[in-house]
């Protein structure tokens, strides 16, 4: 189930390419249930992790909404990119996911995502370029894949209204944070 996910989402990942190249990439915000879309992504991301031997925690800030308005899908997409990465690029340790809510007014919040590694780390000098399309970062022996993923993550948080960043030492691991403004909903409207 894992293989068909992944594969899938290289699938997404290229026709994504394609749409960003044609400027046709949408976001379509729809009713997102927070804790079940959480739950289901760590069912699949903790069985890659258990399969390398490595750790998944998954942190839920008790103030983060059941409900909010959100591209479920492609929110999916980013956050499997990240979790999947880092995963790659960690041998021992493991991952934490951690999400957070910082509340604007009645209706709008922050959401942050925090993808933390245990992992290789990324050197400085290649900080400014991991969101490159096709970049990979020399050297690295797990530097596998079509080197897209975490470019078109960008786009898409970008495309959502959100901001993604990586903060990493060599030998110490990485943590990507996704800041993504969504709009609050209640439960009793998402029925």
């Amino acid at each position: 189930h894992v293989s068909a996910v992944t594969l899938g989402n290289i699938f997404n990942d290229i026709i994504d390419l394609d749409k960003i190249d044609r400027h046709r990439l949408q976001i379509a915000p729809a009713r997102v249930d927070l804790p079940a879309f959480l739950s289901d992504l760590e069912s699949l991301t903790r069985l890659m992790a258990e399969q390398k031997g490595l750790y998944l925690h998954v942190d839920l800030d008790g103030d983060v909404p059941p409900w909010v308005l959100a591209d479920g899908t492609r929110l999916r997409q980013v956050l499997w990119n990240l979790t999947g990465n880092a995963i790659k690029f960690t041998e021992q340790g493991g991952v934490t996911l951690r999400i957070y809510m910082h509340q604007e007014d009645e209706r709008h919040v922050h959401l942050r995502f925090e993808v933390e590694d245990t992992g290789v780390g990324i050197p400085a000098a290649e900080l400014d370029k991991i969101f490159a399309m096709y970049y990979q970062v020399n050297g690295k022996k797990h530097a596998v894949g079509t080197g897209i993923g975490l470019a078109i993550s960008q786009k898409i948080i970008a495309d959502h209204g959100g901001t993604i960043e990586l903060e990493s030492e060599p030998g110490k691991g990485s943590t990507v944070i996704v800041q993504l403004p969504v709009y609050h909903e209640d439960e009793a409207t998402s029925g």
